[in-house]
């Protein structure tokens, strides 16, 4: 980024920014970022998300705290390993999130996920430049599809770092389309007779609900999961204003007929 000129008594936050551009180099950042959450928080509240200013008079944030801090890629992975050995839990749950996700609102999700779900494990984001507005839809479509190979080779890494610990992953509208694509790819490559991941949980996707019908019983076929789950609603207004924009329905709609495929389960 470029450099960051404060005023008298100010100083610049700490650790890299991440924005909305697509890098031409095609490469996966790695980091860590320490979050906190209010102690007075209750189950399933959100905390109010501000952007983490320019500059500031403190040298913390009261939310983001210590980070971002960047890892090479082995680092990375070298540390989620020594971060399992020393947790209560042994599995990974990653978040891929939806449209209008600014980067460290998609890093204070994640925190208020693993809180709420009480989860012992490792708490993984993988953020992909959303425009982080109501306005950059469009764009936020096409950055979720220039992100599916980065998703799949994120996913590929992660299972060869983790041999024999349960994977999970929650995706959220148009993130759900990048897992979706990635599952696709990974299942066109021959399933293992053994799920590499745990419990892939598909919330509202903003995916044509007949290109959904049709990748995915590949993906169920080649057994690379436990369960996957699809959470639908009739009330996602995004959902119904996507359905129109596109023509055709959203598979997260449960307003429309639901994709009954063998092997995938649906929560209304």
């Amino acid at each position: 980024p470029a450099e960051i000129v404060c005023k008298a008594g100010e100083m610049p936050a700490r650790g890299p920014r991440f924005g909305s551009d697509r890098q031409p180099d095609e490469r996966i950042s790695y980091g860590t970022y320490t979050v906190r959450l209010p102690f007075t928080r209750r189950f399933g509240e959100l905390v109010p998300y501000k952007p983490r200013p320019l500059c500031s008079r403190t040298p913390e944030d009261p939310v983001f705290r210590s980070g971002p801090a960047a890892l090479q890629e082995e680092q990375f992975f070298s540390a989620l390993v020594s971060r399992l050995k020393a947790a209560p839990g042994t599995e990974v749950f990653v978040f891929v999130h939806g449209y209008k996700y600014a980067f460290e609102e998609s890093v204070l999700w994640t925190a208020q996920l693993k809180q709420d779900l009480n989860y012992r494990g490792a708490a993984v984001v993988f953020a992909w430049p959303s425009q982080g507005n109501s306005t950059g839809y469009a764009a936020d479509g096409d950055s979720i599809e220039w992100s599916t190979p980065h998703v799949r080779q994120f996913l590929e890494h992660l299972l060869a770092a983790l041999p024999g610990r349960r994977v999970h992953i929650l995706a959220h509208s148009l993130g759900t389309r990048a897992v979706v694509g990635a599952l696709q790819d990974l299942a066109s490559t021959g399933g293992t007779g053994e799920p590499r991941l745990g419990q892939v949980v598909l919330a509202a996707p903003d995916i044509a609900e007949d290109l959904f019908r049709q990748k995915m019983p590949a993906v169920i076929g080649a057994r690379l999961a436990e369960r996957i789950t699809l959470y639908v609603s009739r009330n996602d207004k995004a959902l119904r204003f996507s359905g129109r924009l596109h023509v055709y329905a959203r598979a997260g709609d449960a307003g429309n007929a639901q994709p009954l495929i063998p092997g995938l389960d649906i929560v209304d």
